[in-house]
């Protein structure tokens, strides 16, 4: 053990801390995309801090990379993040090239530091929802998001992100038939990146580097960089969704070709094409093509696209070469000034047939909560740290389901007076394929200089079903508390008083974590 360790650590000196900075460039459901990826030396699994005005507000693990974007599923209090917010990141990295200590680079000398063996959190956390007849939910946890950045020196590294869970309230809607205890594992995998040239790979529970439109899969992904052209192969089970075990009976594969572009003045980018297969049970399921990009063109403009085309339909009950689109997303971000952002977007969701399981649900690339269809924003940045906002989402007429429409303005002013305190306004139109209705939202929140925080919030949606026009009301009124204990150990707590229809309902969060 002492030789391992001796080895490992002797290794380590040669790593090097590299600090990302960077903006939050769209968001879409529950994912943040940030105008930072590999050319930043971003990888998945690696772990960003969102903050407002300076402020941390949460923090999310990257789960797909492209040259110079990565989307990060939004948790925690990283829900709260918008565009224009900062993302920053510090991690651990082996230089390029590898040098011994003291050695100096051209034009410049590597800085010799000894990475720590474990980087993220751990947290003991508590959920409870109570109404007027008790408990309905009262759920502690066990968190882990970890990262083992260099294992036994290597260019390895190991992850873990997941949760243990039991649930105590007899009142739960939870079904009990199997287990009170639940678990979550939405990552568990060793990955090797490589510096330049090379092959790299990734194994257990991964999402997709260069085909993220496969979802997570349990198995592995293998794939080997040559100049700007990367080539690989991915194949596993299916996670089943429900209880984070391994669904056997669906397995997923992929082969992907991916062409990157540096950085320069005119922008840079990369292109992935890949085709897939969904087996269930060892039968054909679905396959597709899958054509995914991103691109910076100059300092100002940012495009994301990705597109499904399935190969193989139905004509009645027998198979055939049936090519057809069913998924578009593209999303454009602009920024022609430091003062103004805009983006819009488009997409084209379509039901999707699945050849063996029978299954037929609607679906998008990169997250299915997105089917919005049009969508633009607009974010303007005024002096005295005043950001004005407005966002417009329409999704067309689709069968016997009416178009729906949002229209969204905000008002946010941070750091007021140099006081710490920020102030932020939301009211919203909502035109939805049943209801008609408004939301009003504000929130207060106070940042202490030892990075403690402390938020205020309210919120109220009237709504009218359109069918019946039955009104009703939702009103929340929440408080949220972070104190920074140290370097390493934090509490947050929060409690929300909830009226729907006249029905109050309480919420409690609590978390004692520490970071690494």
């Amino acid at each position: 053990m002492v030789c391992v360790l001796g080895g490992q650590m002797h290794a380590q000196r040669q790593a090097t801390v590299v600090h990302v900075r960077a903006a939050v460039t769209y968001i879409s459901g529950s994912s943040a995309y940030i105008g930072a990826g590999r050319e930043q030396r971003l990888a998945v699994g690696d772990t960003i801090t969102f903050e407002k005005s300076g402020r941390p507000i949460g923090r999310g693990v990257v789960a797909a990379v492209s040259a110079r974007s990565s989307m990060v599923p939004l948790e925690g209090g990283a829900r709260a993040a918008a565009v224009g917010d900062s993302v920053t990141a510090r991690l651990w990295r082996a230089p390029e090239p590898v040098v011994t200590p003291g050695a100096k680079q051209r034009g410049g000398s590597a800085t010799s530091l000894t990475p720590p063996i474990v980087t993220g959190r751990i947290a003991l956390q508590y959920f409870g929802m109570r109404q007027t007849d008790g408990f309905t939910t009262s759920m502690p946890t066990v968190m882990a998001n970890l990262t083992m950045p260099a294992l036994f020196g290597s260019r390895i590294s190991f992850s873990l992100h997941g949760r243990v869970s039991r649930e105590l309230a007899e009142a739960s809607q939870l079904n009990f038939s199997r287990s009170r205890t639940n678990v979550r594992i939405y990552d568990a995998a060793f990955r090797l990146e490589p510096a330049g040239n090379g092959a790299g790979f990734g194994l257990g529970r991964v999402t997709p580097r260069y085909a993220a439109g496969l979802g997570p899969l349990d198995g592995v992904e293998a794939f080997v960089r040559a100049g700007r052209f990367t080539t690989g192969i991915l194949g596993g089970f299916q996670p089943d969704y429900t209880n984070s075990g391994i669904d056997t009976y669906r397995q997923k594969a992929a082969l992907f070709v991916n062409y990157g572009w540096p950085s320069g003045q005119t922008g840079g980018g990369d292109v992935t094409l890949a085709y897939g297969r969904l087996m269930y049970k060892g039968k054909l399921d679905r396959d597709f093509m899958y054509l995914q990009s991103s691109m910076r063109l100059g300092s100002a403009f940012f495009l994301y696209q990705s597109t499904e085309i399935d190969i193989v339909g139905l004509d009645g009950v027998a198979r055939i070469s049936k090519p057809r689109l069913t998924n578009t997303f593209v999303n454009l971000s602009v920024s022609p000034t430091n003062w103004l952002s805009l983006d819009g977007g488009y997409d084209a969701t379509r039901m999707v047939y699945y050849l063996e399981s029978m299954n037929v649900r609607s679906d998008t690339i990169m997250d299915n909560t997105v089917r919005q269809g049009i969508r633009g924003g607009v974010m303007l940045r005024l002096p005295a740290r005043i950001q004005l906002g407005g966002r417009i989402n329409v999704r067309p007429r689709i069968a016997d389901l009416r178009t729906s429409r949002t229209i969204i303005g905000t008002f946010r002013m941070g750091n007021i007076l140099q006081s710490g305190a920020s102030l932020g306004l939301m009211g919203a139109t909502i035109k939805g394929t049943y209801a008609d209705g408004t939301n009003l939202s504000g929130s207060i929140d106070y940042s202490f200089p030892s990075g403690s925080s402390l938020t205020v919030s309210a919120e109220r949606y009237a709504y009218a079903l359109f069918r019946t026009k039955e009104d009703q009301t939702t009103t929340t009124a929440s408080v949220m508390v972070q104190m920074i204990l140290g370097s390493r150990w934090y509490v947050f707590g929060g409690f929300d008083q909830v009226w729907e229809n006249g029905r109050p309902l309480q919420r409690i969060i609590a978390e004692l974590g520490f970071r690494f």
